[in-house]
C-alpha cells in the first residue's frame, strides 16, 4: 500500500483563492526605506582572508557612531561612541576584536539617518591536534507557520531555486523535497522537541499548574552527541531573549520585559542575563550568532521586542530584517570552508516571519531565500535542511476547512552537495531520495541525525534506528506516528471521522465537561498563585469561561476510545466584541463506562491582548479579561449579579439554593439527552464541604460519583456532565448532597446534613 496526501478539492481550491488570490500572482516585494551603503565592511580577498574596509564618505558631514551590546546585561544598546573618521578603520577593527572576545557577532554604527549592522563570523573552533575536518556540516533552516502547499503559492522563486539547483547541470548540488512530513501537533515546541531530543510531549494539557514555561526542547541533547563527534554548534533565532512571550532560548518562558538597567542584572531579577547564559550553556550552544542583534534591531524598527502578528514588512537599512539573519549564516560557512581546520558545524536558525495573521509576510524573504538556497549549495560539504514546524496557525485561512488541513502539512526540503552525498554514501542517499514520498515526523529526522557518526547504529539500515537514513516502508501509517490528539493526518483515508453538525443537543454534555474543565483549572491556578488575601479565592482577572457555541465537531474512533475535538465559542470579556475560541479534544469509551477525559486545548483566538490584564499564576491561554476593573459583573447579561451563568450553550442555568443563598446547586438540561451539575460558594464569609453522592443508572457521568471538594469563599466548581445511553430510561438519580459550613469567624464545619440534588 503507498500512501497519498490528501489535496484540496474544488471548494478547497475556492477557499484558497478566496485568502490568497489567483495562484501565480506574487509580487516582488522590497523594503520601502532607503538601503544606504555600508560605513563598514568586510571583503574577500583572492586568498581566502577577510579584509576589513570603512568609508566615512557614506555618512557626509554627519559624525560616526558605535555600540556593542553590553556584556553585563545584553539588552538592547543605548550607549552610542562617537568614531574619528580620521581612525575609523583601527577602531572599528578593535570593536570587532573585541565584540568577539565577549561572544557577540556584530555591532552598530550609525550617522544621520543611517543606522547599520557590522555582522562578522565567530571565532571557530579547531579539529583537535591540528588535524583537517572530515565530517560534513548541517545547516537546519526553521520557518515558523508555513505549510508545504503555502510554501509552494508564496515563494515562486525559492521554488525556481531548488529546481535550478537539481536540474542546472553546473550547480554540483541535487535538492530533495520530501512531501509527507507529518507535524505531530500545531505549536513550534511539540514539532521541535522530538527533532533535538526524540521527546513527543503535548504542552496543550490543561492542568492545575501555573507554570508559564514549556517543557524543554532538549536542544542538549542533539548537540551534545554532535559536541562529542567533535563538532562545533550554533544556534540563531530572531527574536529578543527577554520579550514577554520569551524565546526558544528562554523555553518561551512567559516573563515581563524588564524595564531598566538594573532589572538586567540585579537580584530582583535574578540575574536575568547571567541566568540566560547559565541556560544556553547547559544547552550546549557554542555560538548564538547573531540573535542578540534582535533586541536592538526590533527596538529600532518597531519599538518593541518581538515581530509577532505585524507589520508586514520590517525592514532596517533597506534590507528585510529575515535577510540578516540568512546572510550571517552564508557568513559563517565561508568562513568555515576557508578554514579546513576549524570543527564541523552543526547550525539552527529559527525565522519567525510566518508568525502572523494574513499568511503573506513571507513573501519578504522570497528572493533572499532563494539566493540563499543557491549559497548553500555552493558549500559542497553542507548538508542543509529546510523546514517547518506547522501550517498557519494564526490566520483567517487557518480556520477554513482546507486551512486546517495545511496546518499538519509542513515544509521539508534538503540541499545535498555533491560532497555531501559522497560521504553519506549510496545506501544512505538513496534512502533520502525515496523517503521524499514516505511517511515520516521530525522524530525520525532525529534518529538519522543522531545515527550519523554513531559507530554502532550509523549502517543500519533498519528505519526505526536511523530514521530517514534508511528506507521507511511504504506502507507506513499515521498509526505509526506518535502524534498528538488534535492533530490531523496528511494521508488520505487515515482518519475514521464523522462530522457532526454545529451545536448539536448531544455533544453539548461533551462541550460543557470541556469549558467546567478549564474553568476549574483556570480557579486553581489563581487560588494557588501565591496570593494571601481573600483575592486567592475564586477568580482574578483571568474570567470564568461561558460557552456560547460550538462548531467544527469532529468524532474519530481510537481504539476502545471516541475522540471528539471540537472549537468551543465562549462570550469575550467586556469591551471585547468578537467571540473567544478554544480547540478542545476529550476522550470517552466506545463502551457506555462512566469517565470522560479532558486531552488538551488549543487556543484558536490570539491571547496576546490579555497580557496586560491576565494573572500571572494563570496561564494566559486560558484567559480572557479586561483592563478594566470596573467591568460590567453581569457581562451584557451572561451572568447574573452574584456571578451565576445566566445560560451556557443556550440551555438556562437552574439554581437551587443549598443553604442561605450562598451555596448554589446549579443545573443545565439539554433536551432529554444530557444534564450539566454545577455548584458554587457565591458568599465571602462561608467555606463549605460538599460530597454527591447517587446512582448512575444507564448514563455516563464525566466525572465519577462520590465528588467531594471544599469550596472556599467565591468559588465554582464544574461537578459533572451526564448522558443517557439508553434513551428511554428515566429512572431517578436520587443525587444527593452532604454538606457542611463554617463560617470565616470558625475552626470547625457544622454538618448542614444531606439534601436531595436530582
Amino acid at each position: 500500500m503507498s500512501v497519498s496526501f490528501l489535496r484540496p478539492d474544488r471548494h478547497g481550491i475556492k477557499q484558497i483563492i478566496e485568502h490568497y488570490g489567483p495562484l501565480g500572482l506574487i509580487e516582488n516585494r522590497t523594503c520601502d526605506d532607503t538601503h544606504y551603503p555600508d560605513i563598514c565592511a568586510f571583503h574577500y580577498t583572492e586568498s581566502g582572508d577577510q579584509t576589513l574596509t570603512c568609508d566615512p564618505k557614506v555618512c557626509g558631514s554627519s559624525a560616526v557612531q558605535i555600540a556593542s551590546v553590553d556584556p553585563k546585561m545584553g539588552k538592547a544598546v543605548t550607549k552610542w561612541k562617537l568614531l574619528s573618521k580620521e581612525q575609523i578603520d583601527q577602531t572599528v577593527q578593535k570593536a570587532v576584536k573585541t565584540n568577539l572576545e565577549r561572544g557577540f557577532s556584530f555591532f552598530f554604527l550609525r550617522c544621520g539617518e543611517i543606522f547599520q549592522v557590522l555582522s562578522f563570523p565567530p571565532v571557530l573552533k579547531k579539529v583537535d591536534g591540528g588535524k583537517k575536518r572530515t565530517k560534513i556540516n548541517l545547516n537546519v533552516i526553521l520557518l515558523d507557520s508555513i505549510s508545504r502547499p503555502h510554501f509552494y503559492r508564496i515563494l515562486p522563486r525559492a521554488v525556481k531555486a531548488l529546481h535550478d539547483i537539481s536540474h542546472n547541470p553546473k550547480i554540483q548540488a541535487t535538492a530533495l523535497d520530501f512531501e509527507l512530513l507529518q507535524s505531530i501537533g500545531q505549536q513550534t515546541f511539540e514539532n521541535m522537541r522530538p527533532f533535538f531530543c526524540g521527546v513527543v510531549e503535548d504542552d496543550n494539557k490543561v492542568t492545575a499548574s501555573a507554570k508559564n514555561t514549556k517543557a524543554s526542547l532538549g536542544v542538549e541533547v542533539l548537540y551534545g552527541t554532535f559536541k562529542k563527534w567533535g563538532y562545533q554548534t550554533f544556534f540563531q533565532e530572531d527574536l529578543c531573549w527577554y520579550d514577554i512571550w520569551g524565546s526558544a532560548l528562554t523555553d518561551i518562558g512567559k516573563r515581563e520585559t524588564p524595564q531598566s538597567d538594573s532589572e538586567f542584572r540585579e537580584s530582583n531579577f535574578h540575574y536575568r542575563w547571567k541566568e540566560f547564559q547559565d541556560k544556553v550553556a547547559k544547552k550546549q550552544i557554542d555560538h548564538q550568532g547573531i540573535t542578540h542583534f534582535s533586541c536592538t534591531a526590533l527596538e529600532k524598527i518597531l519599538r518593541r521586542t518581538n515581530h509577532f502578528d505585524f507589520p508586514q514588512k520590517i525592514c532596517l537599512n533597506g534590507r528585510f530584517y529575515s535577510w540578516y539573519f540568512m546572510d550571517y549564516i552564508t557568513k559563517v560557512y565561508t568562513a568555515l570552508r576557508s578554514d579546513e581546520e576549524a570543527k564541523p558545524l552543526l547550525s539552527y536558525t529559527h525565522f519567525n516571519t510566518g508568525h502572523e495573521t494574513n499568511g503573506k509576510r513571507m513573501i519578504n524573504m522570497d528572493a533572499n531565500i532563494a539566493k540563499f538556497f543557491k549559497d548553500m549549495a555552493s558549500f559542497s560539504n553542507t548538508l542543509t535542511l529546510t523546514l517547518s514546524d506547522h501550517g498557519h496557525t494564526r490566520t483567517p485561512f487557518r480556520n477554513t476547512k482546507e486551512g486546517g488541513k495545511e496546518l499538519y502539512d509542513p515544509v521539508f526540503f534538503m540541499i545535498v552537495p555533491d560532497g555531501v552525498r559522497e560521504k553519506l554514501g549510496p545506501q544512505r542517499t538513496n534512502a533520502l531520495i525515496t523517503n521524499q514520498k514516505r511517511l515520516f515526523a521530525l522524530k525520525d529526522v532525529h534518529k538519522a541525525f543522531m545515527s550519523l557518526y554513531d559507530p554502532q547504529n550509523m549502517d543500519s539500515e533498519d528505519y526505526s534506528v536511523t530514521g530517514i537514513f534508511s528506507e521507511i516502508p511504504p506502507n507506513r501509517t499515521c498509526a505509526d506516528l506518535d502524534m498528538l490528539p488534535l492533530t490531523r493526518c496528511k494521508c488520505e483515508g487515515f482518519d475514521e471521522e464523522f462530522e457532526v453538525k454545529e451545536n448539536a443537543d448531544d455533544y453539548k454534555w461533551l462541550a460543557e465537561f470541556a469549558v467546567g474543565h478549564i474553568n476549574n483549572a483556570i480557579q486553581r491556578r489563581h487560588r494557588e498563585g501565591g496570593a494571601n488575601s481573600s483575592e486567592s479565592y475564586g477568580y482574578g482577572n483571568c474570567e470564568r469561561l461561558v460557552g456560547k457555541s460550538f462548531s467544527k465537531v469532529i468524532k474519530r474512533f481510537r481504539r476502545e476510545f471516541i475522540v471528539t475535538s471540537m472549537d468551543i465559542h465562549v462570550f469575550p470579556p467586556t469591551g471585547y466584541n468578537e467571540d473567544e475560541v478554544f480547540r478542545v479534544s476529550v476522550k470517552q469509551f466506545a463502551e457506555p463506562k462512566d469517565g470522560v477525559f479532558f486531552i488538551n486545548s488549543i487556543r484558536v483566538t490570539t491571547y496576546s491582548k490579555f497580557a496586560p490584564c491576565a494573572d500571572k499564576s494563570v496561564d494566559i491561554k486560558l484567559c480572557t479579561c479586561t483592563k478594566h476593573q470596573t467591568s460590567d459583573l453581569t457581562k451584557k447579561g451572561v451572568l447574573f449579579e452574584n456571578g451565576v451563568p445566566r445560560k451556557m450553550f443556550g440551555s438556562e442555568t437552574i439554581v437551587k439554593d443549598l443553604d442561605s443563598n450562598c451555596l448554589l446547586f446549579l443545573r443545565r438540561d439539554y433536551g432529554t439527552f444530557s444534564f450539566v451539575l454545577e455548584v458554587a460558594n457565591v458568599c465571602t464569609n462561608t467555606t463549605y464541604k460538599f460530597t454527591m453522592t447517587g446512582s448512575t443508572d444507564q448514563r455516563v457521568f464525566t466525572n465519577t460519583l462520590p465528588i467531594s471538594l471544599e469550596l472556599p469563599p467565591k468559588t465554582f466548581h464544574f461537578l459533572t456532565s451526564v448522558s443517557k445511553y439508553v434513551v428511554k430510561v428515566d429512572s431517578d438519580l436520587n443525587l444527593k448532597a452532604s454538606i457542611q459550613v463554617k463560617n470565616e469567624e470558625s475552626d470547625t464545619f457544622d454538618s448542614l446534613g444531606t439534601i436531595g440534588v436530582s
